[in-house]
């Protein structure tokens, strides 16, 4: 090992200093593991003979060989970005005080691995330079490029001293000696992990002020407790555990508290203090109840059939600790019974009264109050005299309707000098006829049901007894009630039924409208009529009518739209039935374009009214009396009933018949169309066509 230390001083003497970085970490490769082991045996001498990287690779230029050395160039930072690289990988600003405290000398591997007080608490490491190299990658820090890789690739040497600093079981922050060159492990070990998880509170037994208390913690990998604190909340002063189980007892005054536990822990070399709400408690100590101890009241209850023999009862109250023993009585007559055994919280006493008069009796009860006795009083007042004829009578009558058909009827009423025992009631219609009769106990009430609509009465009579014998009072008016079954309520009903539209006389173009409803029911009434005429045009009316006058001729569509006020809510309603189709038609003509009423129609031309004799006529164009509105013959002016106008012959006188010849002559038409026309046929059909041209002639009118 020796010879392998001298070799190394050799080296860095006669060392170029720009070849540090890489021959010294190649020298340092000839020292084994275990010659690190040795070296770090001994600071001093290990940190004189570590390698240092004085070159534009370094991130911290020749390193630091110890943690004191690397807080110093930390925070002279002369190349100005070590603050940002650090904090990059792990150690910020904030942790350098922990870092100078707890950092120790470790190595990294050519492999990757960190090792730390000879555990690996890293793996597959990669390291950081201001220089590019084979395998590097770049990585920007602050705005400014670096170079990571991973060692494998970095060392040339099996190992290198490093400064470590751990989180508890994890590796945290790595920095070559050599070079101050940052390492990114993957850490091995975990964080610490501490913190206050529970409160633990339990009552003492048989104790209502005392409880026990203790706790839980967690503190792993690095973390170790180091006392927990206990403050009970009262302001007594807090008690400090080094073992969260041990249970520790306070005792409280009564009140009510909040009992809290806090942890501290001892991670990576600093003080960290833990509570949570699970480490908080109430605490309630109720004040001790006091015994309550009294007389609450003394009866006096005239025995049956007599004017001044008395039962006498106390009644107790006795309650926290306090219980009645027994009481004596002082009947104020100067007789007096002390001694009076008590059964439960009363003490009864029977006494005769030898004269009329006016007593005041008391009642004194003792009551065992812990270790003592306690004593408490009550009074009565009697007046034994000659026994009171019974009063009994009916106070009253409640009637209860509990749905429509569905009543309830209670009687209440007094007695003195006798006991009510129960009470009858008389059900009656409205014609006093009676319906129903029950008696019924004390504490009963009568369940009645009618179904059949009408007003109705409950009567209640009083059944007591007196000296033994059964009594029922009178009717009377101050327990008598009417009730009434009203009829079952119809739902409100709203609708619109109708809409009629009918031409409003001497108009063409103008409809009155009216629209019909249907409303049953109390909660339902007409808010308004919205009447739409189908031709853009609408009205709205508080009465079921409107009328309008259309501005064009055509067939229009009209509806009425009914706004209801049902049960206190509006609602439209419209139907089918509550529609209407009306037509305006063009107006009438007396003449082809003038209208009936223009001034026109009362002229047969320009300026001759229609009734002068000029407008008659008996043809077009023809007035009346012109001959040509007389039929004529063929010289005009000969009726055409008269014989002179029957058909004539050119002489004249003669019918057609008679001017026609007996045979036709012959012509030569005959020879030339043989078998197609006769030669007679053709030449009558000629005259013929002559002739009747000749008459037709004639009987054209002349001039």
């Amino acid at each position: 090992m020796k010879q392998g230390l001298s070799r190394i001083g050799r080296l860095f003497k006669n060392a170029n200093k720009k070849k540090i970085a890489i021959s010294a970490v190649a020298a340092i490769a000839v020292v084994t593991t275990g010659t690190w082991g040795a070296l770090f045996a001994s600071t001093k001498i290990a940190e004189a003979k570590m390698a240092r990287d004085c070159d534009n690779n370094a991130i911290m230029y020749c390193g630091a060989v110890n943690v004191g050395e690397f807080v110093s160039k930390y925070n002279k930072n002369s190349t100005g970005d070590l603050d940002n690289i650090y904090a990059h990988y792990g150690l910020s600003s904030s942790e350098l005080a922990r870092f100078q405290k707890t950092a120790k000398l470790g190595y990294v591997t050519k492999s990757g691995d960190v090792v730390l007080d000879g555990k690996v608490v890293g793996t597959n490491s990669q390291s950081v330079g201001r220089q590019t190299m084979a395998g590097s990658s770049k990585v920007v820090i602050n705005g400014k490029t670096y170079y990571q890789r991973p060692t494998s690739v970095s060392f040339a040497s099996n190992s290198i001293p490093a400064l470590i600093m751990m989180n508890g079981d994890q590796v945290e922050f790595v920095a070559l000696t050599a070079c101050g060159n940052a390492i990114l492990p993957h850490p091995k070990g975990e964080a610490p992990k501490y913190s206050c998880d529970m409160l633990n509170e339990e009552a003492v037994s048989g104790k209502t002020d005392t409880f026990n208390f203790s706790s839980k913690v967690t503190a792993e990998h690095g973390a170790k407790l180091s006392k927990v604190v206990y403050d009970f909340g009262d302001g007594t002063p807090t008690v400090t555990k080094t073992n969260p189980s041990e249970k520790v007892s306070h005792t409280y005054k009564p009140g009510k508290f909040t009992a809290k536990v806090t942890a501290y822990f001892t991670v990576n070399g600093e003080t960290q203090i833990k509570t949570a709400t699970a480490c908080t408690k109430p605490v309630e100590v109720k004040q001790p109840p006091v015994p309550v101890y009294a007389c609450v009241s003394l009866t006096a209850k005239l025995a049956p059939n007599t004017k001044n023999k008395y039962t006498f009862t106390a009644t107790a109250k006795a309650e926290n600790g306090a219980t009645l023993k027994s009481g004596d009585f002082d009947f104020g007559d100067t007789a007096k019974q002390a001694g009076v055994a008590a059964q439960g919280l009363t003490v009864a006493a029977d006494h005769e009264y030898t004269k009329d008069g006016t007593y005041t009796a008391t009642a004194t009860l003792t009551f065992n109050v812990g270790n003592t006795t306690k004593t408490a009083t009550c009074q009565v007042v009697v007046t034994p005299s000659t026994p009171q004829p019974p009063i009994y009578s009916c106070t009253g009558l409640a009637v209860a309707q509990k749905s429509r058909t569905d009543f309830e009827f209670k009687a209440s009423g007094s007695a003195t000098n006798a006991t009510i025992t129960g009470y009858r009631y008389i059900v009656r219609d409205s014609a006093d006829k009676v319906l129903e009769t029950k008696d019924l106990s004390l504490t009963d009430t009568l369940q009645y049901s009618q179904t059949t609509v009408g007003t109705y009465s409950v009567s209640a009579q009083v059944l007591v007894t007196v000296n033994g014998q059964a009594k029922v009072t009178d009717e009377s008016d101050t327990c008598r009630k009417p009730f009434e079954v009203k009829p079952e309520e119809v739902p409100p009903v709203a609708e619109c039924t109708a809409l009629t539209a009918v031409l409003k006389s001497g108009t063409r173009d103008t409809y009155d409208y009216s629209a019909s409803t249907k409303i049953e029911g109390k909660d339902a009434s007409v808010v308004n009529y919205l009447f739409d005429f189908g031709d853009g045009n609408q009205q709205t009316t508080t009465g079921n009518t409107a009328s309008h006058t259309y501005a064009k001729d055509g067939t229009w569509k009209s509806r009425v739209t009914v706004t209801f006020m049902v049960a206190g809510q509006q609602v439209q309603k419209t139907s089918d039935a509550c529609a209407a189709q009306t037509t305006v038609q063009p107006p009438e003509e007396c003449k082809p374009g003038i209208p009936v009423g223009d001034s026109r129609c009362t002229e047969c031309k320009p300026g001759v009214p229609t009734g002068s004799a000029e407008c008659q006529e008996c043809k077009p164009g023809v007035p009346m009396g012109s001959p040509a509105c007389t039929p004529t013959c063929q010289n005009g002016g000969i009726p055409s009933t008269s014989a002179e106008c029957a058909p004539t012959c050119d002489n004249g006188g003669k019918s057609m018949q008679e001017c026609q010849p007996a045979a036709l002559p012959a012509t030569g038409a005959e020879a030339a169309l043989p078998g197609l026309f006769g030669t007679s046929a053709l030449a009558g059909a000629g005259y013929y066509w002559r002739q009747s041209r000749k008459a037709i002639k004639n009987r054209l009118p002349r001039k």
